[in-house]
């Protein structure tokens, strides 16, 4: 073929030798022996020639089976190179290579340069025949561009690793051989693999440009220019598509370095790619004018990535870096002015504690300039090292100081107030009783006696923990007082131990306020018990102490006691509810529509008045039973002072319940014979009577 691979090298060199043996084989044998000494003896003129073909005929013999000896050497690792996978050619070259070193030192016929560079440059076209064929199979343009580039990267990778180990082994060389060194011309030897390389170049190029340009089909543009600039990267991107589709319906092999027609191609899809890169370095600059904040302007720039390092772009966009420097340097007086107001007085977020609420506003601040600065540094020294660039960082500098000098303070006056506080707290009972009213009997209210500076304390460090587990790279770790740490580490036991007593608290001071005065009398034992429990709670222990069993204890009695108290008050209500529904259903009923004569109504009346005896005799029953489960609860002797005056408290209840039921009857009869009552409701009168005239009786 035209680019043979090292096969045809060790064919060659095979069937030359075996020609050759086969030669000398028949020029020694006796037959032509016999002739040559008959032509010496002669003295032909033939014989001259014959002995001088002969002598060639054992040159050659011996240099054809000298290059078939050492050739052999490397049949197993061209067939590697043939067959296995096209990643692992990697591990091959250096074998290969070491076999061509001995060979180059032990051959006669491949210690001259002319056929070491054959046999090399056949390798080479064998690498880019595996290379080629890779490729090939994948099908470029039927992958996303990323994939058909890192396989380019691939064929690249193992490439240049044959190129390498050439250069490693040319320097063995020239130490192992320093008489004969490698002293080949690359650009003669590998002329072929370069241009293979270049041309893998070329393909990478072009997929890396798909990558950057298809960004484009899927981003928008803010802003009131937002629209029309959207609508012109959908220009572009159509316009790109147009100039990649050459390349998609190409009938020749891309890869392949004897197929020209790609250079033509691949010239007129830059020429596209850099006016499509004029137009869109115009789209990103009237964006980029467009935008109001700095942060709007990076974020617009970091929108288009990479597409923002092909170089037409990039000129265009060095023009606006002082515009970026100018609204940075407006931003640093904003943040100043901020931090200037803000500073005696920090504008904490809601449900965040002072100091650690201080520490967040001034770090937001410093965020604030840090992010732009950083897209500063990153764009190099063209940014940084201009005029305004270093005035910005001096006043950065400045600025970002002040606000860490400002947290520091704010930590180190936290960290004072803790050790003069903390522990004094803890050992703060667990309980205070307010002031009685003297107006009404008992003891005062309770209240947690957990202090206000404690909870502050334990927001403060978690919020200082949560502000050192998200904490940038450029922020410094909070050290928090191994005291506070301490305090912190019980937060939870903290959280149940409050929690269990609030719920303690609100359900004895519920107990407190509801009781009415009969009720008192009867619940006084239960109370007199919960307050002996409650003692220890007031006088003994604080919140150093384990009080796990105190707070079981406690919370049984008092929910013993609310549950009596609340059964007899839902008792007491119940049977109001059903006074209530005494009232609702009177004692009279009628038609409004309808007039009865004195036997209808009669007759009406009895069998509503049965009825409405009837429900009243069940609804005492009921009430009977409420009064007898209240005393159930109570565990009270029937006799008892107590008793009989909750009792009297009970029948009172019941004697207003039943003096309302009688109102709301009384007071619908009076509506039915009012005739104003009737006629403005339109209501019949109540009865009818007929009066008959009849003679004599008549007057």
């Amino acid at each position: 073929g035209e680019n043979p691979g090292p096969d045809a090298e060790l064919s060659f060199w095979n069937s030359k030798a075996q020609n050759l043996n086969m030669v000398r084989r028949q020029l020694v044998d006796t037959k032509i022996s016999k002739v040559t000494k008959v032509l010496e003896k002669a003295r032909s003129s033939y014989f001259p020639a014959f002995s001088r073909l002969v002598d060639e005929v054992r040159v050659a013999q011996d240099q054809a089976n000298d290059a078939a000896r050492h050739l052999a050497t490397l049949e197993g690792v061209l067939l590697q190179l043939k067959g296995d996978p096209f990643a692992n050619l990697v591990f091959i070259f250096k074998p290969l290579l070491h076999l061509i070193l001995l060979a180059w030192k032990h051959s006669v016929c491949y210690s001259t340069p002319h056929r070491m560079v054959v046999l090399l440059r056949e390798i080479c076209n064998d690498v880019i025949a595996r290379a080629q064929a890779f490729l090939e199979e994948k099908e470029m343009f039927a992958l996303e561009a990323q994939d058909a580039a890192d396989f380019l990267k691939d064929a690249l990778r193992v490439c240049i690793t044959f190129k390498s180990v050439f250069f490693a082994y040319q320097r063995q060389a020239a130490t192992q051989c320093p008489s004969k060194p490698w002293g080949f011309e690359n650009s003669v030897l590998f002329a072929r693999l370069d241009a293979f390389l270049e041309r893998i170049h070329d393909v990478l190029d072009l997929m890396q440009t798909i990558m950057q340009f298809s960004k484009l089909a899927r981003l928008e543009i803010g802003g009131t220019k937002g629209k029309s600039l959207s609508s012109n990267l959908s220009g572009i991107y159509a316009d790109f598509k147009q100039a990649i589709e050459p390349f998609k319906s190409a009938t020749y092999n891309i890869v392949s370095v004897e197929k020209t027609q790609f250079e033509d191609d691949f010239f007129e899809f830059r020429i596209t790619v850099q006016d499509l890169e004029r137009r869109l370095a115009s789209v990103i600059i009237q964006g980029f004018d467009d935008s109001t904040t700095i942060m709007a302007r990076f974020k617009l720039l970091d929108s288009f990535e990479n597409l923002l390092e092909r170089d037409v772009i990039s000129a265009e966009l060095e023009k606006k870096h002082s515009d970026l420097l100018e609204t940075y340097a407006v931003d640093l007086r904003m943040v100043q002015d901020l931090f200037i107001r803000g500073q005696a007085n920090p504008p904490v977020n809601e449900n965040c504690p002072p100091r650690a609420g201080a520490v967040i506003w001034v770090r937001g601040l410093i965020q604030r300039l840090d992010e732009p600065m950083a897209k500063f540094i990153s764009m190099g020294k063209a940014v940084t090292e201009s005029e305004e660039g270093k005035e910005a960082i001096r006043a950065y500098k400045a600025i970002v100081a002040s606000m860490e000098d400002f947290e520091d303070k704010t930590y180190a006056e936290w960290s004072e107030e803790l050790e003069h506080t903390s522990k004094d707290k803890l050992n703060e009972k667990l309980l205070r009783r307010e002031e009685a009213d003297p107006t009404k009997a008992g003891e005062g209210m309770l209240r947690v006696n957990f202090d206000p500076a404690l909870v502050c304390l334990l927001r403060e460090v978690k919020y200082f923990k949560l502000l050192n587990d998200c904490k940038s790279e450029n922020q410094t770790l909070i050290k928090i007082p191994d005291s506070a740490m301490e305090i912190y580490a019980k937060a939870e036991t903290f959280r149940q131990q409050t929690g269990n007593l609030e719920l303690i608290v609100n359900i004895y001071n519920n107990t407190l306020a509801t009781l009415v005065d009969v009720e008192r009398p009867l619940l006084q034992g239960k109370l007199d018990s919960i307050d002996k429990v409650l003692i220890k709670g007031l006088k003994t222990f604080n919140w150093k102490n384990t009080i796990g069993q105190f707070l079981t204890d406690t919370m049984a009695m008092v929910k013993d006691a609310n549950s009596v108290l609340q059964t007899c008050k839902t008792n007491v209500r119940e049977t109001q509810m059903l006074l209530k529904v005494f009232s609702t259903n009177i004692m009279m009923e009628r038609k409004p529509s309808k007039s009865y004569t004195i036997e209808e109504y009669q007759e009406q009346a009895r069998t509503n008045l049965e009825a409405k005896y009837k429900a009243i005799q069940t609804g005492g029953l009921v009430m009977q039973k409420h009064l007898e489960s209240s005393l159930k609860v109570l565990k009270v002797n029937k006799a008892a002072p107590a008793w009989r005056s909750y009792v009297d408290y009970v029948n009172q209840v019941t004697i207003d319940g039943l003096v309302q039921a009688i109102l709301a009857s009384m007071t619908f009869l009076r509506d039915q014979i009012n005739p104003v009552y009737l006629n403005q409701n339109d209501v019949n009168p109540l009865l009818e009577i007929s009066l008959r005239l009849a003679p004599p009786e008549v007057v």
